[in-house]
C-alpha cells in the first residue's frame, strides 16, 4: 500500500476532466464508451486535476475503496496544466471512484511554480464517482462523502444535498471547472481548507474523517486563519502601548493556524492595532510583523508585554501613516501556550510565515470591508526572518493581496556562518582574538534558540548531541556551563536571557586563558550530519522566488547578522528572479539598526509606496 501524504493547508482545489464519457451497464460501468480506446481493449480517461492546474499529483482508481491509490489500481501523474491520462480495461465497479493524492512535492500554478510545500501548504486527497469524472474538485469530494457515510442513496441525491448545503443554485453542475466560475471557486476553496486540516490523521483515518465531515457541511471545524475570538488588549501590551505614546485601538484575535509538530489545528494570537484616523477609501492597508526576540517560551509574548523597542518605534509610525498593524505572537508563544511544555519553533521558516500569513488573513476576517486587501510583512532578526516567510507562504491569504515584505537584518546563510566562525576559531587556538570570541558566542546563542524551538516541530534536534557540555569547576575561576545547560536553563527566560547567558559564558570560557576552539559550544561533526544541516538549510529564506518587492535593511557594523549573510541573501534572490534590493548603513550595530531615522524613514516610505497602489483582488 502506498499510503497518503500527510496534508497540510493548500489554497488549491483539483479537477479532474474525463474527455472521455462512461456508459454504464451490467454490474458495472464500461469505460468503452467514448473513452479514447488503445490495443488490447485498454481505454484511457483524459482530463485535468485543478485548483490552479496542478502538476505531479497522482491519480488513481480507488477500486477497494482504501482512499489510497494501491499497488495494482490504475493509476498515473499530472502534467503540464494538471493534464493526466489513466489507461484502463476491462469493466468498472458502478460505486468505484476516482482519487487524486497531492503529495506536498505537487506543483500549483496559483503559486508561481512553487511546490505546495514550498508555498506553505501539505498534501490532500481528492475524489470524484467514477460517473462524473469530468473534474475532480472538493466539490466532487464533498459529494464521494456524503455517499461513503451513508447519508444519502443515490449519487444524485449527494449532488442535491451538496448544492443544498453550500447555498447553490437548484440544478448547478458541479462537475465545471471552478476555475472558470467565481462562486463555485469560492466555496471549493473553503471546502479545500478543510480536507487539508487533517495532517496527523493516517490515510484511512483521514478518509474516514473526509466521508463524515463532508457528509454534513454545516459541522465543519473551524478553518486556518478564522477568528475563533477577540477580546481587549491584554494589560501589559496595553501598558507598553501606552508608555510609547501610541495612539490606538486595538484588540487581541486568536485564530487557528496548524501546529508544526503534527499539523493539528492550534490557537494563535495577534495584537491587532487601529489608527484613530477612519478608514480611507477603499479601507486601510495592513501590516504584519513580529517582534525581535531570541525568547522561545510561551509567556516571550509581544500581547503579553515583550514588544522589542524597534517594534514599538515603526508600530507608532505606521498607524501614523493609517495603516492598520497586526503583530503575530508567533506559533508557541502568547496567552495560549503558557503551558511549561510550550515552546516556539525559533527561525523556522514554516512555522513563522504560516502564523504572519494567517494573522494577516483573521485580520481581514475581523475587520471586513475597513481593510483594502492589501498587506505587506515587516520584520527585524528573528522577525526578518519571519517577514521574508511570510512573503513565500502569502498564497495561504487567498483573499488579499500581498505587495512585499522589509526586513531589517533577517537571519539568513545558517551553515555557511557557523562553518566559518568555526574554522575561524580552529585557526586562533593560541591566540585570544576578541571578533572570534564575539562570533562564537552570537551563533552559540543562534543553534541553541533553534535546537530549543526544534523540539516543536516535526524535527526536533537532539541537544545532547549538537551542544556541548560545560567545564569542570577550577578554584578561583568563574564557571564554564556549555551551551547544553544554557539551553536547559534558558528555555523558560524570556527579555533575551538567552544571548546574555551565552556571551557571560564565552567571557568565562576566555577568562581561563583557552584556545576559542575549545568553547564547549557546538559538537561540529554533528552539525554537519546531513539530517542536523537539512535542518537548518531548510529554514533558510528566500530560497524561492518570492511575490511581490522586498527590501533589505543591513547595518554594517552588525555582529548579530553578519552583513556578509545579507549579502548572500540578495544574491541568492535575485539570482531566483525575486524583485530585491538592499540599503546598506555604515557604522550602524544590529541594536542601531531599527531606531535609526533615515533606515525608519526608507523602510516607511517603501511600505508607504507598496500600499499606496490600486486595490488588487486575492489570489
Amino acid at each position: 500500500m502506498h499510503p497518503l501524504p500527510t496534508p497540510y493547508l493548500l489554497p488549491g482545489l483539483l479537477g479532474l476532466a474525463l474527455l472521455s464519457a462512461c456508459g454504464g451497464g451490467g454490474g458495472g460501468a464500461n469505460p468503452a464508451a467514448g473513452s479514447n480506446a488503445g490495443s488490447g481493449g485498454q481505454h484511457i480517461l483524459v482530463g485535468q486535476v485543478i485548483d490552479g492546474y496542478l502538476e505531479g499529483a497522482t491519480v488513481c482508481l480507488d477500486l477497494d475503496h482504501s482512499g489510497t491509490c494501491d499497488a495494482g489500481e490504475p493509476s498515473t501523474s499530472t502534467g503540464p496544466d494538471g493534464r493526466y491520462a489513466l489507461p484502463m480495461a476491462g469493466t468498472i465497479p458502478k460505486d468505484a471512484h476516482l482519487l487524486v493524492e497531492v503529495s506536498p512535492t505537487a506543483r500549483d500554478s496559483d503559486h508561481g511554480g512553487l511546490t505546495l510545500a514550498e508555498a506553505g501548504y501539505q498534501g490532500y486527497t481528492l475524489a470524484a464517482h467514477i460517473e462524473r469524472p469530468t473534474h475532480i474538485t472538493p466539490l466532487s469530494t464533498m459529494v464521494v462523502g456524503k455517499l461513503k457515510s451513508g447519508s444519502v442513496r443515490t449519487l444524485a441525491q449527494a449532488e442535491e444535498a451538496t448544492i443544498r448545503e453550500l447555498g447553490l443554485p437548484a440544478g448547478t453542475d458541479l462537475g465545471q471547472n471552478p476555475i472558470d466560475h467565481p462562486q463555485l471557486r469560492a466555496k471549493a476553496r473553503r471546502i479545500a481548507r478543510q480536507l487539508q486540516g487533517d495532517a496527523h490523521l493516517t490515510a484511512t483515518e483521514r478518509w474516514i474523517r473526509v466521508s463524515g465531515r463532508l457528509s454534513d457541511h454545516a459541522n465543519f471545524a473551524p478553518l486556518f486563519g478564522d477568528v475563533r475570538h477577540s477580546s481587549s488588549l491584554p494589560p501589559a501590551a496595553a501598558a507598553q502601548l501606552a508608555m510609547a505614546g501610541t495612539p490606538a485601538q486595538g484588540q487581541l484575535l486568536t485564530y487557528t493556524m496548524p501546529r508544526t509538530r503534527d499539523g493539528q489545528a492550534m490557537d494563535a494570537t495577534a495584537l491587532l492595532l487601529t489608527p484613530v484616523q477612519s478608514p480611507p477609501a477603499g479601507g486601510w492597508p495592513l501590516v504584519v510583523l513580529a517582534s525581535d526576540s531570541t525568547s522561545v517560551a510561551g509567556a516571550c509574548a509581544a500581547s503579553l508585554g515583550h514588544m522589542d523597542a524597534m517594534s514599538l518605534q515603526w508600530v507608532h509610525q505606521i498607524l501614523a501613516y493609517n495603516m492598520v498593524v497586526v503583530i503575530a505572537d508567533l506559533e508557541g508563544r502568547g496567552p495560549n501556550s503558557l503551558d511549561a511544555t510550550q515552546s516556539h519553533p525559533w527561525l523556522h521558516l514554516r512555522s513563522s510565515g504560516r502564523a504572519m500569513v494567517l494573522a494577516a488573513l483573521a485580520s481581514r476576517q475581523h475587520l471586513g470591508p475597513r481593510l483594502s486587501g492589501n498587506w505587506a510583512a515587516l520584520g527585524q532578526g528573528q522577525a526578518g526572518h519571519a517577514a521574508l516567510a511570510a512573503a513565500q507562504f502569502s498564497g495561504l491569504a487567498t483573499d488579499m493581496h500581498y505587495k512585499g515584505a522589509v526586513a531589517l537584518a533577517p537571519h539568513s546563510g545558517f551553515m555557511a556562518r557557523f562553518n566559518k566562525v568555526l574554522s575561524a576559531a580552529g585557526q586562533a587556538r593560541y591566540g585570544h582574538t576578541y571578533d572570534v570570541y564575539l562570533a562564537l558566542a552570537q551563533i552559540g546563542s543562534v543553534v541553541t534558540a533553534m535546537v530549543q524551538g526544534s523540539a516543536a516541530t516535526d524535527t526536533p534536534l537532539d541537544a545532547a548531541a549538537l551542544l556541548r557540555a560545560g567545564l569542570p569547576d577550577a578554584p578561583r575561576m568563574p564557571p564554564v556551563l556549555g551551551l547544553r545547560e544554557i539551553h536547559d536553563r534558558t528555555r523558560p527566560l524570556c527579555e533575551d536571557a538567552l544571548p546574555r547567558w551565552v556571551s557571560e559564558d564565552v567571557k568565562n570560557y576566555a577568562f581561563r586563558n583557552f584556545g576559542p576552539v575549545d568553547y564547549p559550544g557546538l559538537q561540529p561533526q554533528v552539525l554537519a550530519e546531513p539530517a542536523v544541516a537539512a535542518y537548518f538549510n531548510a529554514n533558510e529564506p528566500g530560497t524561492v522566488k518570492l511575490p511581490g518587492r522586498t527590501l533589505l535593511l543591513q547595518g554594517q557594523s552588525d555582529t548579530t547578522v553578519h552583513p556578509a549573510s545579507t549579502e548572500m541573501l540578495l544574491e541568492r534572490m535575485q539570482r531566483l528572479g525575486s524583485e530585491v534590493s538592499l540599503l546598506r548603513y555604515g557604522g550602524l550595530n544590529h541594536r542601531d539598526l531599527g531606531a535609526d531615522p533615515q533606515a525608519r524613514a526608507d523602510g516607511l516610505g517603501f511600505l508607504a509606496t507598496l500600499l499606496a497602489g490600486p486595490v488588487q483582488p486575492g489570489r
